[in-house]
């Protein structure tokens, strides 16, 4: 991976952690690229790319994580998964499309109605509603075994993201 002068990031037991030259302001823009897309060099490709500044002025933290969101949709990349093996909702979550596992990162995890993550996505209310519920289906259906796959998947969306909100105020290691 490479290192910007801005962010230094770098794998540690399966999470990532930041030296003090990053920016607090991206944190949530980073936390939420690596819950959409799983893959801890990646997820920081996409949210970098998507915090540049256009035409000389930075975007809003709205305009960066809509960037973000539609990004990680239109190039979806590896099933994320790997770096979590203990959660089997995490799993899960990376069976998915980009697009569902976005609806549902959008919806449960930073908690957006279905008008405000339609926009993020540049679709409909209706197009997110028919997300979640297939991906909620697919999930059922992957998880059959819990007693309650839905509380196994929004644990694991809320262990992935304690675990990089938990590194990126880690000391940086040589």
């Amino acid at each position: 991976m490479t290192a910007s002068g801005r962010d230094v990031l770098k794998k540690d037991y399966g999470v990532l952690t930041r030296d003090a030259r990053s920016e607090p302001q991206h944190h949530d823009l980073y936390r939420q690229a690596y819950l959409l897309t799983g893959d801890p060099e990646r997820a920081v490709r996409l949210a970098d790319r998507a915090a540049q500044p256009a035409e000389g002025e930075p975007p809003s933290g709205e305009q960066a994580r809509t960037a973000l969101v539609r990004s990680v949709v239109a190039e979806p990349g590896r099933a994320p998964g790997a770096d979590h093996p203990d959660l089997p909702g995490w799993q899960a979550l990376g069976r998915l499309t980009a697009r569902r596992r976005a609806a549902i990162v959008l919806r449960f995890d930073e908690g957006l109605t279905e008008e405000h993550a339609a926009a993020r996505l540049g679709t409909t209310p209706q197009s997110v509603r028919a997300d979640v519920d297939a991906a909620l289906l697919a999930l059922r259906t992957t998880l059959s075994g819990a007693e309650d796959p839905w509380l196994v998947v929004t644990e694991a969306l809320s262990t992935a993201g304690r675990r990089w909100s938990a590194s990126a105020a880690l000391p940086a290691q040589a």
